[in-house]
């Protein structure tokens, strides 16, 4: 992954808007880089605009902190963000996908707020269906395994080898 730094000045505030696909948080906005010669004497050139696209945290954070006017840095990767209009006719343009974005500081100020990230959920896997032929599958008319407060077990209760876990019988032991 080949990473681009572009540094210029926001030419709209960036709006955020949801993804159709996802529902994810989006903004897209532009960014006019002014270039100047310095040699001899400074010479002006025309401003080059660069389209930036944020997604998901990153684009919450863009749109609630960054304004028309401001001088920012963005970081991330070209992507063709070409598209068809209604007509018909295919509209080629390049996009940086940004990974990064913050404001520069040369002709501003500013104060760091860090947000809390969201709680990241994993749901687990659901257990193993147990084979047919698993001793547990055979003995399934008692309702409990529990015992109650005053029962005690018959004999010795030990933790299940691997092979019962997996559903194989346990080969017998000799005594």
């Amino acid at each position: 992954m080949e990473t681009n730094t572009v540094i210029g000045n926001i030419c709209a505030d960036p709006i955020m808007r949801m993804t159709k696909k996802s529902g994810r948080a989006m903004v897209r906005f532009n960014v006019a880089v002014n270039r100047r010669k310095f040699g001899e004497e400074p010479v002006e050139r025309s401003p080059v605009f660069h389209r930036v696209n944020c997604y998901g945290p990153l684009a919450e954070n863009v749109s609630n902190t960054l304004r028309k006017g401001m001088e920012v840095l963005v970081v991330g990767e070209w992507v063709d963000d070409s598209y068809e209009d209604d007509k018909g006719q295919k509209h080629t343009q390049y996009a940086l996908e940004a990974k990064s974005v913050g404001p520069g500081l040369r002709w501003a100020t500013a104060t760091v707020t860090k947000v809390e990230r969201p709680a990241r959920v994993i749901p687990l896997p659901a257990p193993p269906a147990p084979e047919p032929d698993s001793p547990i599958d055979r003995n399934d008319d008692h309702e409990s395994d529990e015992f109650s407060a005053n029962e005690k077990p018959a004999g010795p209760v030990s933790k299940p080898t691997r092979a019962t876990r997996k559903g194989e019988r346990q080969p017998a032991r000799a005594s």
